[in-house]
């Protein structure tokens, strides 16, 4: 029972802690160093990628007439043309017009980068870990309903199975918090030490 106890409020949450807040640094520390603007732009490389995609496609819509003059053999179908359209917007992880308002923000992309790096901090020393990882959910649920969600569940498609699982993981780090061994368990532990001790000092001083 011990043991059991040991392992629900000692290691399980310490394991959650590291593993949280490793992907979170890794994450925040990455977006940051995107570009020199402090983590203010670092879905750019995104929006640059679907801005390619268009000029892409662009270029595809016009091969029927480009094709026409050709021998039968040698034309593009318009199914090919679809079916290499797919391929495209697979290949970009974007499809086209899907780029949400939210990665135009700089405020907003620096928010999530600075958070992510912050949060990931915060909850990897398990300091003020339930509020940590109530802000690193928040960020999982936005990127899922911005950019992920649209794209399916798979995550190999670019979809929002990773956010989802780390969203979870976030959700129980801020219903059980982040155990004893944290800062928040050491710091709350020292604060009731001192309460503790004035209140046998008298019971002590009277035993004679």
């Amino acid at each position: 029972m011990g043991n059991e106890s040991f392992l629900q409020t000692t290691v399980g949450p310490f394991l959650l802690r590291l593993v949280l807040g490793v992907i979170f640094i890794y994450h925040g520390v990455t977006k940051i160093n995107e570009r020199t603007d402090w983590g203010a732009s670092w879905a750019a490389p995104l929006l640059t990628k679907d801005a390619v995609a268009k000029d892409v496609l662009e270029r595809l819509d016009a091969l029927p007439e480009r094709t026409e003059q050709r021998s039968e053999g040698g034309a593009w179908t318009e199914d090919q043309i679809k079916r290499l359209k797919d391929d495209l917007r697979a290949s970009y992880n974007l499809k086209r017009d899907e780029v949400p308002d939210a990665l135009t923000s700089y405020a907003a992309q620096m928010a999530v980068a600075w958070g992510e790096l912050l949060g990931g901090v915060a909850i990897l020393l398990g300091l003020l870990t339930r509020l940590s990882a109530v802000g690193m959910f928040i960020i999982q649920v936005g990127a899922i309903l911005t950019v992920t969600g649209a794209r399916g569940f798979s995550f190999v498609g670019g979809g929002y199975e990773y956010n989802l699982a780390l969203a979870a993981m976030c959700l129980v780090m801020a219903l059980e918090g982040g155990g004893h061994f944290s800062l928040d368990h050491w710091l709350t532990t020292r604060r009731k030490a001192p309460a503790t001790s004035a209140t046998t000092a008298p019971a002590r001083a009277g035993v004679v």
